[in-house]
């Protein structure tokens, strides 16, 4: 949100005539925050639109529930897995994220802890496994 107020502060400034060095720190703020500003948004829909769920886990107990994702980031990366819990609310926690990686086999050992393509997690303690 910084860079859009110092963009839109920077585009402000522009119509400011008091002097030269004013114009110029209006111009350099408009040139730096704008591309990141795109970067960052273009960053977003690729997270968001790159998805595609490969499986739901619920705990024996119904009380966690694990949401499977694939990750394709296009032709320059691998395809990922990625697993995150649901909290309570709208809380999401990322547990699980494994590169290069396209599938995913679960099984529940109790109901807090999980094994993830061999990978096994104690919930209540709050692991996770980050690759």
């Amino acid at each position: 949100m910084r860079q859009y107020l110092a963009f839109v502060t920077g585009i402000i400034g522009l119509k400011e005539k008091s002097s030269r060095p004013t114009r110029c720190r209006s111009w350099l703020t408009v040139l730096i925050t704008f591309p990141l500003s795109v970067i960052f948004l273009l960053g977003v829909a690729v997270i968001t639109f790159a998805r595609e769920p490969i499986e739901t886990a619920q705990s024996t107990d119904s009380k966690i529930i694990i949401d499977f994702y694939t990750l394709n980031g296009g032709a320059a990366t691998s395809i990922s897995v990625e697993g995150i819990a649901n909290g309570p609310l709208w809380f999401k926690k990322r547990i699980y994220y494994e590169d290069p990686m396209h599938k995913v086999d679960v099984e529940w050992d109790n109901n807090h802890i999980i094994i993830i393509n061999n990978h096994t997690l104690d919930l209540d303690k709050g692991e996770t496994f980050l690759d």
